[in-house]
């Protein structure tokens, strides 16, 4: 019973973070039209997926929601809602990475980290920001560099650092790669005929390699 409490007030908190925040963006008003049902209810699904995965990798209770995964659901929801924009406009803010970072800033404050770790996600970030950035969209150099941060200060991966983010990197491509197929979005030479949102795979792969033994 605490357990599905838990589980219910978490996603809750993280809803409550895009609904919230997803208001105060400078959205067009032509695209809050577009906001159905249908949207949030999608939105909702992923959020529930999201909860019900990682507290099967690290379950908690009622009275430590409070505490302890406050931070976190900071950061589920506004990754949440970097997804959300991404689908909708193909854009997302940039007031929505700097309150992500805002947040992994406070979590290393509290809980530290290892500097050898700290190293692998800098030169990570470094290539993703410098090097990735040529090759794809810089929301999705910002999401990568983000959520490397987010692996090292929650402690959530299996295996060396940098060989979790490199994985986690593939994997999106991957499954961006397999959809395209199937969708016949790639030309001969493996290019998308028209651009799609790359954030959803990246969340996606996220969350199926944080249950992983990788």
């Amino acid at each position: 019973m605490r357990e599905g409490l838990h589980i219910v007030f978490r996603i809750l908190c993280i809803m409550m973070v895009v609904a919230v925040e997803n208001l105060l963006m400078p959205t067009q008003k032509e695209q809050r039209k577009k906001q159905g049902v249908l949207e949030w209810t999608a939105l909702l699904g992923v959020c529930v997926l999201t909860v019900l995965m990682e507290e099967r990798k690290h379950p908690g209770g009622v009275g430590e929601a409070c505490r302890e995964c406050l931070m976190q659901n900071l950061f589920w929801g506004n990754l949440l809602l970097a997804l959300l924009q991404d689908v909708r406009e193909c854009l997302v803010y940039r007031i929505i990475w700097l309150i992500i970072m805002l947040v992994l800033g406070f979590q290393i404050l509290q809980n530290g980290i290892e500097p050898t770790s700290l190293l692998g996600v800098l030169f990570y970030c470094t290539f993703q920001e410098l090097i990735g950035s040529q090759f794809y969209g810089r929301a999705d150099c910002h999401c990568f560099s983000c959520i490397a941060f987010f692996v090292m200060t929650s402690g959530g991966y299996i295996g060396e650092m940098l060989q979790f983010l490199v994985i986690h990197m593939i994997a999106s491509f991957l499954l961006l790669g397999v959809v395209s197929v199937l969708q016949g979005n790639l030309n001969r030479r493996g290019n998308l005929l028209y651009p799609v949102p790359f954030i959803p795979y990246i969340y996606l792969s996220l969350l199926v390699l944080l249950n992983s033994e990788v």
